[in-house]
């Protein structure tokens, strides 16, 4: 198995590493964190080998984003103390592939697409469960995004124990995660859901009844209509965009919509 793993996370994960004075760690341990994380994934995963992504330049999400700045919420000038420093030990000595025009999180989903069955997709980030195949999870608590947290647990519950071996997704539940979060929406990437649609609503949990790909985008498609009327498939597409995790270098969720839409007349 080739473990495939989001770096990202470790900029943000060890790179605000304090010690008991509340002082920034010195970078001989820092460094020694990243590398004994990312041998604590390898050996849960029980990888033959692994690639890492980081995020690089120009994010075409940014360009999607009309209804409010994705990610207008964060501000780059607050990035943990270590995070250039962990970013550049990452890049340069442990080869990580630098994404650009997309987010590392679609440059692990594209190479996962190619063939789940040999690769384990290592990351916390909630979004990437979307994508059918292997996985793998560690510090699952304590989300900034208390939201799509709660999502989660909702589609996995297993998430919620302690040790969380790799656990496969089966492409239908993976499906049924996203459209649930087109429902609710992602308050971290400044995603806004449907108002007051929250991970126990009960469209929310119809989405898991559902055996179909395409009862789901029906079931979301009348939710979105309630609520935008006629504007409904703008904002929807805009939502999918944002939220979909591309499956190959071509992939547009609007393409998707397109044809779901097409399916139901």
């Amino acid at each position: 198995m080739h473990a495939l793993v989001d770096l990202d996370i470790l900029c943000y994960e060890m790179g605000s590493a304090k010690d008991d004075d509340g002082h920034p760690l010195h970078w001989p341990l820092v460094q020694s964190r990243v590398d004994s994380r990312i041998e604590q994934i390898l050996s849960a995963t029980e990888a033959d080998g692994w690639q890492g992504y980081l995020t690089g330049k120009d994010n075409f999400r940014e360009q999607v984003a009309t209804i409010q700045p994705y990610k207008g919420k964060r501000n780059r000038g607050e990035r943990p103390f270590w995070y250039a420093a962990i970013y550049s030990y990452l890049s340069n000595d442990r080869w990580a592939d630098v994404v650009h025009n997309m987010e590392a999180d679609d440059a692990l989903a594209i190479d996962h697409s190619h063939d789940s069955t040999a690769t384990v997709l290592c990351s916390r980030d909630k979004d990437l469960l979307q994508v059918p195949g292997w996985h793998h999870v560690w510090n699952f608590e304590n989300s900034k995004d208390s939201v799509t947290e709660d999502l989660a647990k909702i589609f996995f519950p297993h998430l919620k124990k302690k040790e969380r071996y790799p656990f496969f997704i089966d492409e239908l539940k993976g499906l049924s995660f996203f459209y649930g979060q087109l429902l609710t929406g992602d308050s971290t990437d400044g995603i806004l859901g449907l108002y007051n649609v929250g991970p126990k609503a009960a469209c929310v949990k119809r989405i898991l009844q559902y055996g179909t790909e395409l009862e789901m985008f029906l079931e979301v498609k009348e939710q979105y209509e309630l609520r935008f009327g006629s504007y409904w498939d703008m904002f929807m597409c805009e939502n999918g965009r944002l939220l979909w995790m591309l499956r190959h270098e071509d992939d547009d969720w609007y393409n998707r919509q397109k044809d779901l839409c097409q399916k139901l007349n």
